[in-house]
């Protein structure tokens, strides 16, 4: 298993500026990197972090080489639920990448 974090929300709070945040968000990317904190603790290393936001789950999704990914990625794209959208994007993640 690839020493690998996968994290995924609408926008990539690990490239978004701190104060175009909500303060729910603020809360999210604390909890993100205090992941990535004990994780790096507790297995002696520094994990490969990867953040996807909604287009880089839509992109990967339309790219699957497979039948059905054009019209998942549009299933995708519609979906107004963010813990459907969420679940899909964390499959494709783990399905493209690999990780925890």
């Amino acid at each position: 298993i690839p020493r690998k974090l996968l994290f995924n929300y609408k926008t990539n709070l690990l490239k978004a500026k701190r104060k175009s945040l909500s303060d729910s968000e603020k809360i999210l990317l604390r909890n993100v990197k205090r992941t990535v904190k004990v994780f790096k603790n507790m297995t002696g290393g520094a994990p490969e972090v990867e953040m996807w936001d909604n287009e880089d789950c839509f992109t990967a999704i339309n790219e699957l080489q497979m039948t059905e990914g054009h019209d998942l990625a549009l299933d995708f794209r519609r979906e107004d639920q963010g813990i459907i959208k969420g679940d899909i994007c964390r499959l494709v993640q783990l399905y493209n990448t690999g990780g925890f």
